[in-house]
């Protein structure tokens, strides 16, 4: 198989799911589908890079994803974080370049308090996305959130240096506020 061909998903043209589709089937056309880039991870990896995704091989379309990912925003906007993350999660897997994904999976668990899992998605989405600093902001939030006020302070001045342009006037300012907050020394407690 050329690299640069998307693999068509074998079987009956069901997606996967379909009631006349069997788990069984689904399973054995995947496997069949990945055992073309056996023996040559490069291959996968270059397939992957040029657009190819797991959801191609299970047999979904972008309009399948789009409406999976419909749902889960909506789950996410009516603040039912719980049930948006798995959606999210399944999302992120069948399409790990899409950053709408891993979006979702860090703002839902950063919304259930799950700060250290939702860094790990916000370190990800800045490696996606290095020229978007505001994934800075959401990591330096996930970090206060677990205590860590060094670090997070730390991420704060990485993003300051980051939003030159007046598009980024509103997070420059969230940021120096947020840094100013943790640089003042708290007040002295009086004992009455």
């Amino acid at each position: 198989m050329d690299a640069r061909e998307v693999p068509q998903p074998a079987g009956d043209g069901t997606a996967p799911g379909d009631a006349s589709s069997s788990d069984a089937a689904t399973a054995e056309a995947l496997f069949a589908q990945l055992s073309g880039f056996s023996g040559d991870a490069l291959k996968l990896v270059d397939w992957i890079q040029k657009g190819g995704n797991f959801a191609s091989l299970a047999g979904f379309s972008d309009d399948d994803l789009d409406i999976f990912y419909a749902a889960a925003y909506q789950l996410y906007e009516a603040g039912r974080h719980e049930e948006a993350l798995p959606v999210f999660g399944f999302l992120a897997g069948m399409d790990s370049l899409d950053t709408r994904y891993h979006l979702g999976v860090g703002s839902c668990l950063q919304c259930a308090g799950r700060y250290k899992e939702a860094a790990g998605s916000f370190v990800l989405l800045k490696i996606l996305e290095p020229d978007q600093p505001e994934h800075l902001l959401h990591l330096a939030e996930c970090l206060l959130g677990t205590g860590d006020a060094d670090a997070a302070a730390g991420i704060l001045d990485s993003l300051l240096e980051e939003c030159k342009g007046p598009e980024h006037a509103e997070l420059k300012s969230r940021g120096e506020a947020m840094l100013k907050l943790l640089r003042e020394p708290a007040p002295a407690q009086t004992t009455d």
